[in-house]
């Protein structure tokens, strides 16, 4: 396998596991993977974020994303949401260290319990 068809599939499973997250809001993964699926998510929230009408929202969307995830992210994600990870467990078959990855949706409130937690 030469590096151009390698890259070619990480860069599908990588489209293919951010359509996951995008669709059920949380994602089991190995550490690794979710580091790599953050950037990519916070990628993808931010240049959201910063587009200015739907269509040209919609062409990013389809370069980053699967099928119902185009309709979920363009209808319900407006950028203001972050993205979490932690440790979960070790995997029982080869003992990788798992990770979660999530969006939380209400970064508002997040800034409070911050800024709550500062104020004691």
């Amino acid at each position: 396998m030469n590096s151009k068809s390698k890259s070619q599939s990480h860069k599908r499973f990588y489209r293919s596991l951010l359509s996951s997250l995008i669709l059920s809001n949380r994602v089991i993964t190995t550490k690794t993977r979710a580091k790599t699926l953050k950037s990519e998510a916070q990628n993808l929230l931010s240049s959201i974020a910063s587009s200015k009408d739907n269509l040209e929202k919609i062409k990013y969307l389809r370069g980053f994303l699967y099928g119902g995830a185009i309709d979920k992210a363009f209808k319900e994600i407006d950028g203001r949401e972050t993205i979490r990870t932690y440790n979960y467990k070790n995997r029982l078959g080869d003992g990788a260290l798992q990770a979660v990855v999530e969006i939380n949706k209400n970064q508002e409130s997040a800034g409070k319990i911050s800024k709550s937690k500062e104020s004691k």
